[in-house]
């Protein structure tokens, strides 16, 4: 027996496509590194600090720190919650960001 398969959103679609094009080898282990090593809530700043108006950054600050209370204080789910949730306008000042620290967050570091 077949199942009809429902379509997908436009939001899914697009999350779908998104994933679907590789992160680069280093802006990955960048990435982990940050979700690993950094604190979200002096982290998240940092990124969009400059990027969006002042509401948008409170907005961000307080979803890092509702991430972090959310998952008990664990900074590295925290992390994973607050990208998970972040839109694709979010998600490309976070790629950016990566992008442009590769080397700050070396393998050296």
């Amino acid at each position: 027996m077949q199942t009809q398969q429902t379509p997908l959103s436009a939001y899914k679609q697009a999350v779908l496509d998104q994933m679907r094009t590789p992160m680069p080898h280093i802006e990955l282990y960048t990435l982990v590194r940050i979700i690993l090593n950094r604190d979200i809530r002096r982290e998240v700043p940092r990124i969009f600090q400059g990027k969006v108006d002042d509401e948008m950054l409170q907005w961000a600050i307080d979803n890092a720190a509702g991430a972090l209370k959310r998952n008990d204080g664990n900074n590295t789910l925290a992390w994973v919650d607050f990208l998970a949730k972040s839109d694709r306008e979010n998600a490309e000042i976070i790629c950016e960001y990566v992008a442009q620290n590769s080397d700050w967050y070396g393998y050296n570091s």
